[in-house]
């Protein structure tokens, strides 16, 4: 019985394992290829790790005022957009939690439900 406990044990953690490293790789592939020069890139067969690191690309991105200006705008949209969701889902979960009315719990569950 002990022995079956452990198989199981281990063969769970092996699934989390492979799940964590397909999870991982899109990550590890894009700070791969952004570390690389262009002709690295498109290279034929793909290397895992760039042969020579260069942060050329960063560079060229924070040093050019309107890729500068597109990131901040960026960044200002979604905070806004966060804190307005927030203060809405706020005021929902208020509602949710202090008042019963027709079709509570099929809102709940859908809210929930996808999550």
């Amino acid at each position: 019985m002990e022995r079956r406990r452990a198989l199981g044990s281990s063969l769970a953690y092996l699934l989390l394992a492979i799940a964590s490293i397909l999870s991982l790789f899109p990550i590890f592939w894009m700070v791969s290829v952004s570390l690389r020069p262009n002709v690295g890139i498109f290279r034929i067969p793909p290397a895992w790790l760039p042969t020579e690191f260069t942060g050329e690309a960063y560079r060229q991105i924070l040093t050019t005022p309107q890729h500068v200006r597109t990131f901040a705008n960026s960044y200002f949209t979604a905070l806004m957009v966060t804190l307005v969701s927030l203060c809405f889902a706020t005021l929902g979960g208020y509602a949710f939690s202090r008042f019963e009315f027709r079709g509570t719990r099929i809102i709940q569950l859908l809210i929930i439900g996808p999550r």
